[in-house]
């Protein structure tokens, strides 16, 4: 794996943002604010703010709960079960003389 490997702000978007249409909590997905990861959602029932949401093991936070308009807009913090691999320990260079 390189680990200078880059991603584009926009691709990181495409990637953890769902689509307009997508269905998240039983509730469509009405417009994706890419720049700051956010999207909004309507449907007949709504998480409340602050609630933790998952979605294809990607983890948002609630922002913003609207229940008159049936609306909800949530914010992406990170991956579901995400943990950081261990750094694999190098063996020194080891010369045998026979």
């Amino acid at each position: 794996m390189n680990k200078n490997m880059q991603i584009s702000k926009k691709a990181f978007a495409k990637a953890i943002l769902p689509d307009i249409g997508d269905i998240v909590c039983n509730c469509k997905v009405m417009y994706v604010k890419s720049g700051n990861f956010q999207f909004t959602a309507e449907g007949p029932l709504i998480p409340n703010e602050g609630n933790e949401i998952e979605w294809n093991y990607k983890k948002y936070i609630v922002i913003q709960s609207n229940e008159e308009k049936k609306r909800f807009s949530a914010s992406f913090v990170g991956f579901k079960d995400f943990t950081v691999p261990s750094p694999v320990k190098q063996e020194e260079d080891i010369v045998k003389i026979i």
